[in-house]
């Protein structure tokens, strides 16, 4: 689930970020970045580290750094495609 909402939506959604010149864009109504702010929360993935006391899924720390790193990574073979071909 996490890897799919990383290739399917967060990747391409990085890319067309990374092309905008000004930092107003990026946060802008109708921006992208807000249609990965809501899939990620209807995912239940904001809940991800809460202890399950409060409603979360009380992920490990392990499994925490590693869904971040799998993301980090995809976002940064994103930009790394968009240098290149600048």
């Amino acid at each position: 689930m996490v890897r799919k909402f990383g290739v399917e939506l967060m990747r391409p959604a990085g890319i067309e970020l990374y092309k905008l010149h000004y930092p107003q864009d990026v946060v802008a109504k109708g921006s992208v970045l807000w249609d990965v702010f809501r899939k990620h929360r209807a995912l239940d993935l904001h809940r991800r580290v809460l202890p399950a006391a409060v409603g979360g899924l009380e992920q490990d720390p392990l499994t925490g750094a590693l869904v971040a790193e799998g993301n980090i990574t995809m976002a940064g073979n994103s930009f790394s495609a968009l240098k290149t071909m600048a």
